[in-house]
């Protein structure tokens, strides 16, 4: 179904409109073609989506599973930064994606046996952070940056939020930095994240 939407998705971007059931009903590409309508006007954006939603199938089962430690259900990537990144601009590039993602501003609450989630509005802080490790000597720098990389996978937040985080580690002028990049399970899948 995931792979339906990319279909769907690029085809929108070509200028198609096609809907993920007409993707399954149709068995052959000169099908599919055939009930493709061309796409008419501008896309409209609904502003972002705030308040209470119902929980999705997927997300059901994740709670049901009651796992002992459900905010470190997450993915994460720890990336090197061959050129030297601007740290505003990644706040920045990060608030933007916030502002038009909303499942990375969900919220989770336990009432009871049950959970639910709200979407909260864009604008809030930013959970960027940018930690200076060029003070330390390189043989320090390695274990300093696991264990620092280490609390940020285990500091997401269901109740509160962030479901994402986003890390610059400075590792000096003479070394490449570092960029951990951190989502929860309940915003992002493993498709999703490649």
């Amino acid at each position: 179904s995931i792979l339906s939407i990319q279909v769907v998705s690029r085809a929108r971007q070509e200028g198609l409109v096609l809907t993920p059931r007409e993707v399954f009903e149709q068995s052959t590409l000169g099908d599919l073609a055939a009930v493709a309508a061309a796409a008419t006007g501008a896309l409209s954006d609904q502003g972002p989506v705030t308040g209470e939603l119902p929980l999705t199938p997927v997300q059901h089962w994740f709670f049901e599973w009651q796992l002992g430690a459900i905010h470190h259900f997450n993915h994460a990537l720890l990336l090197e930064a061959p050129e030297r990144l601007e740290p505003a601009w990644l706040e920045r590039s990060l608030a933007v994606l916030l502002e038009h993602h909303d499942a990375l501003r969900l919220r989770f609450t336990r009432a009871g046996d049950e959970w639910r989630q709200v979407n909260d509005p864009p604008g809030a802080e930013v959970p960027f952070a940018r930690v200076d490790l060029s003070a330390l000597a390189g043989d320090r720098q390695g274990p300093a940056l696991e264990a620092a990389a280490a609390t940020v996978q285990g500091s997401l937040d269901l109740t509160r939020g962030p479901l994402v985080r986003l890390v610059l580690f400075d590792r000096g002028p003479q070394r490449s930095a570092r960029l951990q990049w951190v989502i929860h399970h309940l915003a992002v899948d493993g498709v999703s994240w490649r």
